[in-house]
């Protein structure tokens, strides 16, 4: 998109790499996030950073503390809800004193959910429930989503119940949703999603659920009953050591999935405002290629705080940092599209 940027990261040789390839040959710096000196010297001449170093709950903080020492804008591309909350409940002080924004969960995660969730309660706040129900299908994962996802699964999940965050109860979620034409109704489980952490900080609502569709994400149908069940154990089971085993396994697979199986996956995000009478509006989100809508997220919030009058400070949302119906009409652009009822 023609921004005038700085590769940052931990090894120079594949820094240069990535910016023959695809930087169109910016400049590189080496800096790691257990060096604060080397992330601060990265930062002080930038006005913007974008953190896609994960899993975020292991490094992430560092970058946060390192933005806002250098007063740059931070936007990063976690899905990580117990890194989200600790960066949302902890940095905001800082970062407003600071004079600038910090915006966790800017990726696919939370950021087209989280939109969609503010423009289906626009108009009917207070709303009793906002729900975000996420069906994907033929979803390849990069190494690193992997890795994320097993810090996701491991820490304890929180939900939004009568106004507050509080741990999500033991028993597991069964239900299903109805997903547009042509998915169609689908047994969900609870998903550990950043909306949850995200819309009750731009929308009235006494209650946020978020969901995923689980049968596409099986081996086999048959599968579909116990993955609910399965969620709590599997929880339980990457607390032990046989965590280090999968976080083995995974350093073993390909970084990610090619151009072709990323534009095989297809997605729908819901988010439905309900009210005292029932549904108060509706939000639908179609796209592909979940990492280039990541991407081009990410580079549409780095151009926006670029500019001379990004004025919003603190740790925000994606709603609370960006007009919802701009950032999802640019995302158009790259294959998404989306409507209000």
């Amino acid at each position: 998109r023609g921004a005038d940027l700085v590769l940052g990261g931990r090894s120079a040789e594949r820094l240069e790499r990535v910016a023959r390839e695809h930087g169109g040959g910016a400049p590189v710096r080496t800096a790691a996030t257990d060096d604060p000196a080397s992330l601060r010297a990265l930062f002080e001449d930038a006005n913007v950073v974008i953190n896609c170093a994960g899993p975020f709950t292991e490094l992430g903080e560092a970058v946060v503390r390192a933005a806002i020492e250098t007063r740059t804008h931070y936007l990063d591309s976690s899905g990580e809800q117990g890194f989200m909350r600790a960066v949302l409940e902890g940095h905001g002080t800082t970062a407003e004193r600071a004079g600038v924004a910090v915006v966790p969960g800017f990726g696919f995660d939370s950021a087209p959910g989280d939109c969609a969730a503010r423009l289906a309660a626009e108009g009917h706040e207070p709303v009793e429930e906002v729900i975000v129900a996420y069906a994907v299908e033929d979803f390849a994962p990069s190494r690193g989503t992997m890795q994320s996802a097993l810090e996701a699964i491991a820490a304890e999940e929180i939900v939004y119940r009568d106004g507050d965050w509080t741990k999500a109860p033991g028993q597991p979620h069964r239900a299903s949703f109805e997903f547009p034409s042509p998915t169609g109704r689908q047994p969900v489980m609870r998903l550990p999603a950043g909306e949850v952490l995200t819309v009750p900080r731009h929308t009235n609502t006494a209650r946020v659920t978020t969901l995923i569709a689980v049968g596409q994400l099986l081996p086999h149908p048959a599968l579909t009953p116990f993955a609910a069940l399965g969620a709590p154990l599997l929880a339980g089971v990457l607390r032990t050591p046989v965590r280090r085993l999968l976080e083995r396994a995974i350093g073993k697979v390909r970084e990610g999935p090619d151009k072709a199986a990323r534009e095989r996956t297809a997605f729908a995000i819901v988010a439905l405002a309900r009210g005292s009478k029932g549904i108060a509006g509706r939000t639908v989100v179609h796209g592909r290629d979940i990492y280039g809508t990541t991407a081009a997220a990410l580079a549409y919030g780095a151009e926006q705080m670029n500019e001379q009058g990004y004025d919003r400070r603190g740790t925000l949302p994606p709603a609370g940092a960006f007009d919802a119906r701009e950032l999802l009409t640019h995302l158009a652009d790259y294959g998404l599209s989306f409507e209000v009822d």
